[in-house]
């Protein structure tokens, strides 16, 4: 069985360059993202937890902290600036963080979504979360308020979606 490695190319124009592997032994990465430092924030399916690592001159990670998510399927995350969302697929929920300035995670609670939240995305400027929920095949709109909570907007069910992923907001 292979291990779980996050794999880091440098792009230009010649294409990407040389590969820096860091090994995640007892995880399963899937969903990324990157605070407004920088930094990479995981989501980590096997465990259900969230990490935060550094991206080094030398293009490896070190790892900052990792937190559980006390929910299931813990899969998707985005943000926006020092907040993030992570998507818990077999909890039908939302947990949100805030990225302090040493690149520590800390929790700040859970938002109720549908059921079978999946991916997520937040809007250009940063005022709305937009989450797909693949039970029922909807997209949920949150609205962003400055503190990092979550407002609920409303819902539409998307014609044929149930069970789809994959979702982009501008």
């Amino acid at each position: 069985m292979s291990q779980p490695d996050i794999l880091v190319f440098r792009a230009g124009w010649g294409g990407p360059a040389a590969m820096v592997r860091t090994p995640l032994p007892g995880t399963v990465p899937f969903g990324m993202s990157f605070d407004s430092a920088g930094r990479l924030a995981l989501a980590e399916a096997g465990p259900n937890r969230i990490a935060s690592f550094t991206l080094n001159r030398d293009d490896a990670l070190t790892q900052i902290q990792a937190l559980p998510t006390g929910q299931a399927g813990t899969c998707w995350i985005v943000g926006s600036g020092r907040d993030l969302y992570a998507s818990n697929a077999g909890s039908g929920t939302l947990s949100r963080y805030v990225v302090e300035n040493d690149g520590t995670l800390k929790p700040l609670g859970l938002t109720a979504t549908a059921a079978g939240t999946v991916d997520a995305a937040i809007s250009s400027d940063g005022r709305d979360l937009y989450v797909q929920t693949g039970a029922a095949g909807a997209v949920s709109e949150y609205q962003i308020q400055h503190d990092g909570s979550l407002v609920a907007v409303g819902s539409v069910t998307v014609p044929n979606a149930a069970g789809a992923e994959g979702i982009v907001a501008l």
